[in-house]
């Protein structure tokens, strides 16, 4: 299946008066430590996403000795073995002798001088969480990460091992552990990948310190009205209504399904997430994944594809090759085992295919599947071969093959081995090739 981004471009005359490049925010902003609520004579803020408190109350909050250069104009403090200076309007700080830049540098407002909350904490041996849904940020030097249940997660419409949209990656790691692998997306966040057990399979996405999308087919997950794995399309129609067929992306439409009754997905826009139910088409219509993106996090993916890079590539051959085997172990099959044998095979297929512009089993020397696993000295009982292209990751092509039979047939067929490969570019921007085989 080929996935089509279709545009409207709009044209508007703007008359901008450039003020200034920073930006100032007073948002009540919430500090605590150790769980205990921190109390500052002026009201922190941010400058240019950097949250910036007074400099003497932060310092003695955390029991530093403080200081002052009157000729170099730069905060001082001092704690055990560490000692940070914060010159005014440099952009850079300098932690027991080592300078290092800083994003918002320290500045005075209304005569007080403000320092970045995160750079002065964490360099003092303090963790920080960030949440954004309360505006809240928890810092904490005992050793214990910060957790936090924050009941406005628990209310969620949808809920996974109690976590959710705005979790904390504190408390996501506090209940689901360190995960298995940490994978590129083609957002501007980072997968966690948690595939040590396949019937309970998640990749959760956290940008900084916060879970912005998830995405499972396990069936360990349901709904507030009830909607989990196995449920009818219809009845998630009924309950949530029209799907969304395309999201406006600054002055661009971008579509995301097509009018085809048979869509591997419907989109729809839930409690402020890009909520995407996948269904089984072979399978009654029924819910088989859920891949939900908070909005502010869908809306900066200003492209299809995301950013090429040979991480994003070999990010999505590991997914895939984790949604084989997820979707197997909830069939009853047995796991595969991958190989980097017939991977190479696979990715040398990708690859010919974007260069050479086509798409087809038989590629560019009039060889099928099988000639290309001989001739890279694979020898087999069995093989078998799918292809997609144009899916935005890894996911869409999962659940795009599931939904055609000879492809599910490879998936979920008795074999031994598989190997992924992804090719980025060409006509169709990305190709995939998962080669399946058996050992002679």
């Amino acid at each position: 299946m080929k996935y089509t981004q279709n545009k409207k471009t709009y044209i508007f005359i703007l008359f901008i008066i450039v003020l200034s490049f920073t930006t100032y925010a007073n948002d009540n902003i919430q500090i605590f430590m150790n769980d205990t609520p921190l109390y500052m004579d002026v009201e922190p803020v941010i400058i240019n996403g950097r949250t910036m408190v007074p400099f003497r109350a932060i310092f003695e909050s955390i029991n530093a000795e403080i200081g002052w250069d009157e000729i170099t104009r730069t905060a001082i403090g001092t704690k055990d073995n560490t000692r940070i200076e914060l010159p005014i309007g440099q952009s850079y700080g300098v932690v027991n002798g080592i300078t290092t830049n800083l994003d918002v540098p320290a500045t005075i407002i209304n005569g007080r001088t403000m320092v970045p909350l995160r750079f002065v904490t964490e360099n003092m041996g303090f963790e920080v969480l960030w949440n954004g849904e309360t505006r809240t940020i928890y810092l904490s030097d005992n050793g214990t990460p910060v957790v936090i249940n924050d009941p406005s997660v628990l209310d969620k419409e949808f809920t996974f091992y109690d976590l959710g949209i705005g979790s904390s990656e504190s408390d996501l790691k506090s209940k689901l552990g360190d995960p298995q692998r940490i994978d590129t997306s083609i957002y501007n966040f980072s997968w966690y990948v948690y595939n040590s057990d396949y019937l309970n399979y998640i990749q959760l996405g956290v940008k900084n310190g916060v879970v912005v999308a998830i995405y499972t087919n396990n069936a360990n997950w349901v709904s507030k009205s009830g909607i989990t794995l196995g449920t009818p399309k219809n009845t998630i129609i009924s309950r949530y209504g029209t799907e969304i067929k395309s999201i406006i992306k600054g002055n661009v439409e971008v579509g995301y399904s097509n009018s085809d009754p048979n869509d591997e997905y419907g989109l729809y826009l839930i409690e402020d997430s890009y909520t995407r139910f996948f269904y089984d088409f072979i399978n009654s219509k029924t819910v088989t994944s859920i891949f939900i993106v908070d909005k502010a996090t869908e809306l900066e993916l200003q492209t299809f594809y995301g950013t090429p890079s040979e991480a994003l590539r070999k990010s999505m051959e590991r997914q895939i090759f984790d949604l084989a085997n997820s979707t197997r172990v909830r069939f009853g099959l047995k796991v595969l085992e991958w190989n980097d044998l017939v991977a190479g095979t696979a990715r040398k297929h990708s690859i010919d295919m974007a260069a050479n512009n086509y798409f087809a089993h038989k590629n560019s020397d009039g060889e099928m599947a099988s000639d290309r696993g001989e001739n890279d000295g694979i020898n087999y009982l069995r093989y078998a071969e799918n292809i997609a292209a144009g899916q935005p990751n890894g996911i869409y092509a999962h659940e795009a093959w599931m939904n055609s039979l000879g492809h599910r047939e490879n998936l979920l067929g008795d074999i031994d081995r598989l190997g992924v490969g992804v090719a980025l570019g060409g006509l169709y921007d990305i190709y995939y090739t998962q080669n399946f085989y058996t050992p002679d």
